[in-house]
């Protein structure tokens, strides 16, 4: 479950039974700061009811669901009787991640063509096609052959490298954020290894 993200627990309560159920009392803790009371009505025989209970998803972390707990009252309220329905469970709730696009080969802007430059830089013996010199090429990609039969200079064009593996570096320093920003900053981390993933890039964080 990711931080942010809507998220219940849906508890169904069927009377299986001939007659009319009585009142029933449900309480189920919710993290360490409370949890859901409901109170349902008596039950005709063979219906059911569904209620749910909410579970918060602000802040990253495990949230313990559970265990439930009922209490059935008579109609006039003077006997009780408290008992466990299900056991608990655990909610792992990973840092909120923002949508985000990898920068590639294609990208425009600045990382874009950094990412061009530093391919088209890289020495190689693979190359997809031919073009004039320009100054700045590196001289050693200059195809002797076809210039000779040419009017100017011809380099050979490498075939471009993509993006293969990202480093993501999380600063842990607690002097670096408050409480939130820090939140914020694990949420960035997260989101940017997401991207790299989806992109087939392989991704490494480091902290």
């Amino acid at each position: 479950m990711a931080g942010g993200e809507p998220a219940r627990v849906d508890i169904q309560v069927a009377n299986r039974g001939r007659r009319r159920s009585p009142r029933l009392s449900l309480w189920e803790p919710v993290g360490d700061r409370g949890g859901a009371s409901m109170q349902l009505a008596p039950l005709p025989a063979d219906d059911a009811v569904t209620p749910a209970s909410r579970v918060p998803t602000a802040q990253r972390g495990i949230v313990q669901v559970g265990p439930l707990r009922a209490e059935r009252a008579d109609l006039l309220g003077l006997a009780r009787r408290r008992s466990v329905l299900t056991g608990g469970a655990e909610v792992v709730v990973v840092p909120e991640r923002v949508p985000l696009t990898a920068p590639s080969l294609e990208s425009a802007g600045a990382l874009g063509e950094f990412l061009r430059t530093k391919a088209m830089g890289r020495s190689g013996t693979e190359f997809h096609s031919q073009r004039e010199y320009v100054p700045g090429d590196d001289v050693r990609r200059i195809n002797w052959k076809s210039s000779a039969r040419s009017t100017t200079l011809i380099v050979r064009e490498p075939a471009l490298e993509t993006v293969q593996r990202c480093t993501v570096v999380l600063d842990l320093h607690r002097g670096s954020y408050d409480a939130d920003g820090f939140e914020r900053a694990v949420s960035a981390a997260a989101s940017v290894v997401t991207a790299a993933a989806s992109a087939g890039v392989n991704p490494r964080l480091a902290a």
